[in-house]
């Protein structure tokens, strides 16, 4: 018995010494030197690479929703010529996407390859955004692996929630809308780091969220309405509130006010079109989903992102008077408000079970780990980083890895 008990001993030691031998490998390729001077310049061109191919694939052969490409391409070219959504012909989307569209064909003179090109627009400018303000909080690889999931939640040319092999260019607006919305909850939940936090940075983002809280507004208004506890909870947790919220409204009423303008503020026109487009959905919200499919998977989700938020807040040391009540009420809180509206936008959007805000905050998360110097005596703190790591890559890697596998496969049958 003694021996069996020495044996299981010398076999947890080797397992421990394992694990402790393979954090500084770990921690080299995650924060080392090359990792704190690079970052910025490889999350700029892995964006612009992905932009690129997603501009090469041009007109994909549509194996779902082939209607799509026509109703888009028929609502850019109203818009190209003058007519204005809402004011001179109803719809249930905004002119945000129809713009975009509008744009592309007058520049590829009205090519079908107009959609792909929008598509790599929009996953440029979301990507290099998003590779700002990771930039703010984190010199690591997550800020690249950041950037690039952005950019790769519009790229893919396959509705989110399908097979990446099922190829269309339909629903591109649920893309860029989870695209901004991902953008929302990095600076709503993850404030800059003290050593780059300036008063210009300090200005710029919040005024750049509430022109994404305008955006969406005119994209798609599920996604406006999913992003308003966002901003709420951000409000309620973070220090200058206050000052934020005046710089976030500034933001959101000028980007309101321009589209308002485009309209020709014709007001009641869009609520019309809105209300209708409500009334109708509301008799086929869910069907294609079961409430149990729905509740568990929400349930579990919450369950596991709240685990990760908790040993954050266990893990990130004592924390300043002014910051305790953020650090152990905002991760926990944001969780239950993604996962929730990660289920609210599979039930309105019908589309099949996808979590891309559960996992862009999984990667919020991760941005939020400080390296631990080389020096520290302690590996709590990189057993609890290495926690969170491997928490974290089982919601947000296979997310990322459909939407590469998804990229690939329309590249290579483009």
């Amino acid at each position: 018995m003694q021996q069996i008990t020495e044996r299981e001993g010398a076999a947890s030691a080797a397992a421990r010494s394992g694990v402790s031998g393979s954090l500084p490998l770990l921690r080299a390729f995650w924060s080392g030197e090359w990792a704190r001077r690079y970052p910025p310049l490889a999350a700029v061109g892995l964006v612009l690479f992905i932009g690129a191919v997603t501009a090469s694939i041009g007109a994909i052969h549509a194996r779902l929703y082939g209607h799509d490409i026509f109703f888009l391409l028929d609502n850019g070219w109203r818009a190209l010529h003058g007519e204005r959504v809402h004011a001179d012909y109803s719809s249930a989307w905004g002119p945000v996407t129809f713009l975009l569209v509008a744009a592309g064909l007058a520049v590829s003179g009205g090519s079908v390859a107009t959609i792909s090109y929008v598509n790599a627009f929009v996953a440029s400018v979301a990507g290099l955004w998003a590779a700002w303000l990771a930039a703010g909080r984190s010199r690591t690889m997550t800020a690249v692996a950041f950037s690039c999931f952005v950019a790769l939640l519009v790229a893919p040319p396959f509705a989110l929630g399908d097979p990446p092999m099922a190829t269309s260019h339909g629903m591109v607006y649920n893309r860029y809308g989870c695209a901004l919305l991902t953008i929302i909850i990095l600076e709503c939940f993850l404030p800059a780091a003290e050593d780059r936090q300036t008063r210009r940075r300090g200005s710029v983002e919040p005024i750049l969220t509430g022109c994404a809280l305008g955006i969406l507004l005119f994209l798609k208004v599920s996604y406006f309405l999913v992003a308003l506890p966002f901003l709420g909870a951000s409000f309620l947790f973070r220090t200058s509130g206050g000052r934020r919220a005046l710089l976030c409204a500034s933001g959101f009423l000028g980007t309101v006010l321009l589209f308002l303008a485009y309209l020709r503020f014709d007001v009641s026109a869009m609520w019309s079109d809105l209300f209708a487009a409500a009334a109708a959905r509301s008799g086929s919200l869910g069907l294609r989903h079961r409430s149990m499919d729905l509740l568990t998977g929400g349930i579990g989700r919450a369950a596991l992102l709240g685990a990760i938020a908790f040993w954050h807040h266990r893990s990130s040391g004592p924390a300043a008077a002014g910051q305790s009540l953020w650090r152990g009420l905002c991760y926990p809180l944001a969780a239950v408000l993604v996962v929730v509206a990660d289920t609210l936008l599979i039930i309105t959007n019908a589309q099949l079970l996808s979590y891309p805000l559960t996992a862009a905050f999984a990667m919020v998360l991760l941005l939020s780990i400080k390296p631990v110097p080389r020096s520290s005596p302690s590996a709590s703190a990189s057993e609890s980083g290495l926690f969170l790591v491997l928490t974290a890559v089982l919601l947000a890697v296979p997310m990322a890895l459909v939407q590469v596998l998804g990229l690939g496969y329309a590249f290579v049958q483009s």
